[in-house]
């Protein structure tokens, strides 16, 4: 096996995993389906891609479907299930590319597409990465939000997943953390893994659970450059954020804080493109974020 291959088949293992606790997430039925076909796997490739298909029927969007048509098309030989969605798809969209959902909203929903105001849409990526002078103009802050972190350990004290001795030791990280002259990420979940927190794989499980984020471990990823500087780098370190794959014009970026709404506004403001959020580990972002900064070099 190549290492090509190798990596592929870690972006699959990967993304299987967040399908196991998402089974309907569309940035990962998409990467998965993509990535088979990338192996020649066209049986996985195209169940893959009808799982997303029927996803995105289901949320009402036949408009979306129809651009996997074509991929389609490629597995509806002697298919009979093939190319009886896309039958249906083609129906749908000459109705005027929407229908009713079949099905209640799912958490994916809330993971994938938090924000929907048109200047977040945008269907076309940028040309060039986004500027400190970009976000200025923007009203996107670059520094660290004490405050959303600060929140974040309160929404662990109130569920119990930290006891109130555990809150105030970390409260006090945080604020000498923040103040001290360091580059480093501050966040939460730091605190936790520096402090050898014996329950944050439980802790993460569950806050994954509580904001329908996806829970990822960016080791298993291959970051895209590309997709990195879709956010300054400053943003990224400071904010605990970080683009790691393009899917289309769509982007895929993991965090540290699920509950940072203004973070997730922020981005979709500063990239004008739909975002995919992904909770992840810290140890990944922080590996993550040293081998940006080697591509950089």
């Amino acid at each position: 096996m190549s290492d090509k291959e190798s990596d592929v088949f870690s972006t699959i293992m990967a993304f299987e995993e967040v399908l196991e606790v998402m089974p309907d997430d569309r940035g990962a039925l998409e990467s998965v389906a993509n990535a088979y076909e990338e192996l020649g796997d066209q049986k996985q490739a195209a169940n893959y891609a009808m799982r997303l298909v029927r996803v995105l029927l289901d949320e009402g969007d036949a408009v979306a479907a129809a651009e996997w048509v074509a991929k389609l098309r490629a597995h509806a030989d002697d298919n009979p299930e093939v190319n009886a969605l896309i039958e249906e798809v083609e129906s749908l969209t000459g109705e005027g590319g929407k229908r009713e959902s079949s099905a209640p909203s799912t958490p994916t929903e809330a993971s994938t597409s938090t924000d929907t105001s048109p200047e977040t849409t945008t269907p076309h990526a940028p040309t060039r990465s986004p500027s400190t002078e970009d976000a200025a103009l923007k009203g996107v802050s670059l520094q660290r939000n004490l405050a959303d972190e600060m929140a974040f350990a309160w929404n662990l004290l109130q569920v119990e997943l930290l006891s109130e001795e555990e809150y105030s030791s970390v409260v006090q990280d945080l604020s000498e953390l923040a103040t001290a002259e360091q580059a480093g990420t501050v966040s939460v979940l730091h605190v936790l893994r520096g402090r050898g927190h014996r329950n944050l794989d439980k802790i993460m499980v569950a806050v994954a659970r509580d904001a329908y984020m996806p829970l990822i471990d960016l080791q298993c990823f291959d970051i895209q450059l590309e997709a990195a500087q879709r956010l300054p780098f400053e943003l990224t370190v400071n904010r605990g954020a970080l683009a790691f794959e393009h899917i289309g014009p769509e982007i895929l970026v993991a965090l540290l804080n699920p509950f940072d709404d203004n973070l997730r506004k922020n981005i979709s403001t500063l990239t004008e493109s739909k975002c995919h959020w992904y909770l992840t580990t810290p140890d990944g972002f922080d590996k993550a974020v040293a081998a940006i900064k080697e591509l950089l070099a």
